[in-house]
């Protein structure tokens, strides 16, 4: 049963920095039978507060922001919140195979390269949504 006859709404943690990406984000959002509220925030800091705050379903990633990277994150939401299972797509514009390769170490579900395209990034919040 989709969430949206449940009534279960479901929390997709948007870390990144880019109004734009919110936007892409949320036509990928329109496009999945399953209903999420997204929670954006644009800081690392911000990021492991809404964790505490909203106990996500899935997070979406960036790696780019002001301050600490998605890298700095993954490590921190690991130290702080080893129990969560929480799938987390990471994204970036400029991704290196060494930027994706410990990320994966890190333990995100996926890693796609920004901009993409809105069906990926539905095909992927369907997946592990």
């Amino acid at each position: 049963m989709n969430n949206t006859l449940s009534g279960k709404k479901k929390r997709l943690l948007l870390v990144d920095d880019d109004m734009d990406t919110k936007t892409f984000v949320l036509l990928a959002l329109c496009r999945t039978q399953t209903y999420f509220e997204c929670i954006q925030v644009t800081r690392v800091a911000d990021a492991l507060k809404a964790c505490n705050l909203h106990n996500p379903d899935l997070i979406l990633l960036d790696y780019h922001m002001p301050g600490l990277n998605g890298i700095d994150f993954l490590k921190s939401f690991r130290k702080t919140y080893p129990e969560s299972n929480a799938p987390i797509i990471f994204y970036s514009s400029l991704l290196t195979n060494d930027v994706k390769r410990e990320a994966l170490m890190l333990g995100v579900n996926a890693v796609i390269a920004r901009p993409g395209s809105v069906a990926t990034l539905t095909r992927m919040i369907e997946e592990f949504g």
